[in-house]
């Protein structure tokens, strides 16, 4: 079974046998042929996800092989396998108790290999959230500093600190567990095809084409689901910050979300470079072998810097950026077929996925509530995940927004807004953690409390500078969470492997603001 048929598995043991298999990336292509697996049944299986062909042991081996996979090999299995790959294969291999580690480069290249590359996985597989090159360890301070993991309560994030803390001194130290390898079978280090492709047009479009500079790539792998993306931080010269930044799918059903992403990174910018968004370094393969190139940024995600305190100056500050990106790309405005076809299919979607738990007359109200509006709605790119864990905010206060997958080129007005305000308030309101989304959601409509007052004034100052009228108005907060409610679906589909139980869609959180703002709009 390849990755392209994984979803035949269910979604904790689908994405539990991926993630074991995460150092994939570490490889000049993750999606390979041929692969002779010396390891445990997690590694096995995984591999088996990721190749269209595994052998597990070498009697049975028919090589060449284009990757061998080793867990605590002597020097004879190191020989052994190096026969048997390809010329220019490469080699992954895990060490499960400390190492030195100028041994195992010797080790290593005495069994001929090279372009040998030491990595520190944290936590161990299958729950590693980042892969650290023991040549850049700079990378997991990035990793700290940027990392937009929502922690439920004191109790988690102290346990969560003091983790961090003790890996910090692990990898200061040297000792790290397990120790990981990637390396090369023979090949010409100047050959082209050495180098993964992704990078070979990064070099072409940043100019880095000196082939003594030596790229180091980290890997960030936390995603919660199959269908997260792997990240790739890119060090150049042991910079202490990553060059760029290089996207995968694991999936094949996460690569439209990259192509989307590559899409909008590149209309952003086609009337100059935006601030505040990454810029689009290149592209190469397409489906599950897609890789996606853009520049890095810097930051902690601003739901870390959310209080009561900050809420409205931080809210203020995104609505703005949000504003003034759309009117930079403000374009020809929605026509009734356009607004027709994107609520028919909503609509139509919505009702199909969440008909057991709905109100019909409730669904009535919104159809009709969906009436197009009238002329005159602005053609913006929608975010459309335009949350406080994808901004980015820098000490100097400016904002880089992350995470593109969800985007609409062609979207509609207001809906990143409406999205951005209810989550601003669910951070401060901590429904984040006590899951009370519904009641949080509830006094965001009411202006007369704190949170319902900063909503109002962001949305009146939106709707007036892009002139949306009542109408208007009244039809996108009718749209957006109908639409969200979607994506939702998708995760219960895959967690029940098929048809979600009625009570995991009662649970929707989208579905329960669609109805909180189906209230409020009757008022």
């Amino acid at each position: 079974m390849t990755v392209a048929s994984a979803a035949q598995l269910a979604e904790r043991e689908r994405n539990r046998l991926l993630r074991r298999v995460d150092w994939r990336f570490l490889l000049a292509q993750p999606v390979v042929d041929r692969v002779l697996c010396l390891a445990g049944d997690d590694l096995r299986d995984g591999c088996r996800l990721a190749a269209t062909h595994v052998d597990v042991a070498l009697a049975e081996s028919s090589g060449p092989y284009d990757v061998a996979v080793t867990q605590d090999a002597d020097d004879d299995t190191l020989a052994k396998v190096f026969e048997r790959l390809r010329g220019g294969g490469e080699l992954y291999s895990e060490w499960s108790t400390a190492q030195d580690h100028d041994g195992i480069r010797r080790r290593l290249a005495v069994a001929g290999f090279s372009d040998i590359r030491l990595y520190w996985p944290w936590p161990a597989p299958p729950n590693a959230e980042v892969w650290v090159p023991l040549d850049a360890p700079m990378a997991f301070g990035h990793y700290l500093a940027t990392d937009r993991h929502v922690y439920s309560g004191w109790r988690h994030r102290l346990g969560t600190q003091a983790r961090r803390a003790l890996a910090t001194w692990q990898l200061d130290s040297g000792r790290v567990v397990p120790l990981c390898v990637v390396a090369r079978a023979r090949g010409d280090a100047d050959d082209p095809a050495a180098e993964p492709g992704i990078l070979q047009a990064v070099r072409a479009s940043r100019q880095l084409d000196q082939r003594e500079e030596r790229l180091t790539c980290a890997l960030l792998t936390g995603g919660p689901r199959a269908i997260s993306k792997v990240v790739g931080l890119v060090y150049s010269d042991h910079a202490p910050t990553p060059a760029f930044v290089i996207k995968w799918p694991r999936v094949e059903e996460s690569a439209a979300g990259l192509e989307r992403e590559a899409e909008a990174l590149a209309a952003s910018h086609t009337s100059g470079v935006v601030v505040g968004i990454p810029r689009l370094l290149g592209r190469t393969g397409s489906g599950v072998r897609l890789a996606v190139a853009e520049t890095a940024a810097r930051g902690a995600p601003m739901f870390t810097r959310v209080s009561r305190a900050t809420l409205a100056p931080l809210a203020r500050e995104g609505a703005s950026w949000l504003a003034g990106f759309h009117a930079t790309h403000r374009r020809a405005p929605c026509d009734a077929v356009s607004w027709n076809a994107r609520t028919t299919h909503a609509m139509a979607r919505f009702a199909d996925t969440f008909d057991a738990v709905i109100d019909p007359a409730l669904l009535d109200e919104t159809t009709s509530a969906l009436a197009f509006p009238g002329e005159g709605m602005a053609d913006v790119i929608e975010h459309r995940d335009f949350g406080p864990w994808n901004i980015l905010v820098e000490d100097t206060g400016a904002l880089t927004v992350l995470d593109w997958e969800s985007s609409r080129v062609h979207g509609l007005p207001l809906l990143d807004l409406i999205y951005f305000v209810t989550y601003m308030a669910f951070f401060v309101d901590g429904a984040m953690v006590s899951r009370r989304f519904a009641e949080s959601y509830r006094v965001t409509l009411d202006p007369r409390s704190s949170t319902g007052a900063l909503r109002a004034e962001l949305m009146e100052r939106y709707r007036q500078r892009f002139g949306i009228s009542v109408a208007m108005e009244r039809a996108l907060r009718a749209l957006c969470w109908i639409e969200h409610a979607d994506s939702e679906f998708q995760h219960f589909t895959a967690d029940a492997g098929g048809r979600p139980p009625d009570d995991a869609l009662r649970a929707s959180v989208f579905v329960q603001l669609w109805k909180e703002e189906m209230s409020a709009l009757r008022r």
